[in-house]
């Protein structure tokens, strides 16, 4: 049963600017919607695309905005494109910064999802976390005198998360990946969504990093080219319950 919006839940924010979105994003409604993180687009995407197209699953794994060149409007940006492309029958899979992208499309109270995987996800800032997590995000996205988190942080200071809302916002299944060698998310961020995500599942992975593929270091799994198969096994049951 679709669960209702608590009538009691108040959400005072100023709108996001709309852009107009091209036609087919708004006709086009997939069961699976991939939102990645800042960056090249990660092969596990395109490995479970095949995956989607094999058992005839639409899905929607276009590139974010402005992902290998962060700039201050992007956050906003994917959160309305993450909103339009919500349906009651989607599957969402977040990774990394499109994690919070997503949750502030679902606090909308105007987007629902079937179910929401969270890979990696965080959203206090990562540079605070205890070494030597803090100083690997500080020597990796601050460059140049920018921060290249800091548009998903400012995204989560104007629009306050309320977590009920969310939470009310998945029809069915909330799962939350973490690897237990994530070089820039603490497994604190995992704990942080699951208190706050009350009925939410916790998976976590070995030696997965951050689930990304790095094939010249030997330290990480060689298959970030794919989400692990317990991962994959698990998105194509929710997908098909």
């Amino acid at each position: 049963m679709l669960k209702k919006f608590p009538s009691e839940i108040v959400v005072e924010q100023d709108p996001v600017p709309q852009k107009p979105w091209p036609d087919n994003l708004e006709k086009f409604q997939p069961n699976i919607v991939i939102g990645q993180g800042l960056g090249k687009q990660e092969p596990w995407s395109t490995h479970l695309a095949e995956g989607c197209d094999l058992r005839d699953i639409p899905i929607w794994n276009d590139p974010l905005l402005n992902a290998e060149n962060p700039n201050m409007e992007m956050a906003p940006e994917w959160s309305d494109i993450l909103r339009q492309k919500f349906t009651g029958e989607t599957t969402a899979i977040l990774h990394s910064a499109s994690v919070i992208a997503g949750l502030d499309a679902l606090n909308s109270q105007s987007a629902i999802v079937k179910n929401l995987v969270l890979i990696a996800g965080w959203i206090n800032d990562p540079a605070k976390s205890p070494d030597p997590h803090g100083k690997t995000v500080q020597r990796t996205f601050k460059r140049n005198g920018l921060y290249h988190l800091e548009p998903f942080l400012n995204l989560i200071k104007r629009y306050r998360l309320i977590w009920e809302t969310i939470n009310n916002s998945v029809r069915k299944k909330i799962i939350i990946v973490q690897s237990e060698n994530d070089p820039y998310v603490h497994p604190d961020h995992a704990k942080f969504l699951t208190d706050h995500l009350p009925g939410s599942e916790i998976l976590m992975i070995e030696n997965a990093g951050h689930f990304q593929f790095r094939p010249g270091n030997k330290k990480r799994l060689e298959q970030n080219a794919q989400l692990p198969p317990s991962i994959e096994k698990k998105i194509f049951e929710i997908v098909n319950n």
